[in-house]
């Protein structure tokens, strides 16, 4: 299982093949949205920015957000006046330790997962 600490580009690696989205715990993500139109207006603008570069098709990528998102799989830190997972060193890691917060990447430390370009 990894966990994914950013929406827009852990959605984006999903959809290129380069992690299996049933390999996904969670996606502890930096957005902040309220409600389902809150959250179906971010899948709109990730859809025109995001998921449309270096062949990733939008609308695979939105049906993977939906799907994790229906599954309750994406945390929102910034919901509950916390802060978002720090991605400085990357995106995709095989644990995190909460410890009531959410992760950092100090926490993950070198347990992150190498996805590149090409892999």
């Amino acid at each position: 299982m990894v966990y994914g600490l950013s929406l827009s580009f852990c959605v984006r690696d999903i959809a290129l093949g380069r992690v299996a989205e049933e390999d996904v715990e969670q996606i502890i993500s930096g957005t902040h949205y309220k409600d389902d139109e809150d959250f179906a207006f971010i899948l709109q603008q990730y859809s025109k920015s995001y998921w449309v570069w270096d062949g990733c098709d939008p609308v695979k990528a939105v049906a993977i957000a939906q799907r994790l998102y229906d599954a309750g799989k994406i945390l929102q830190p910034r919901a509950t006046g916390d802060l978002p997972a720090a991605t400085f060193d990357g995106r995709w890691c095989r644990s995190v330790r909460l410890d009531g917060k959410f992760p950092e990447a100090r926490w993950v430390g070198k347990d992150f997962l190498d996805i590149t370009d090409g892999k």
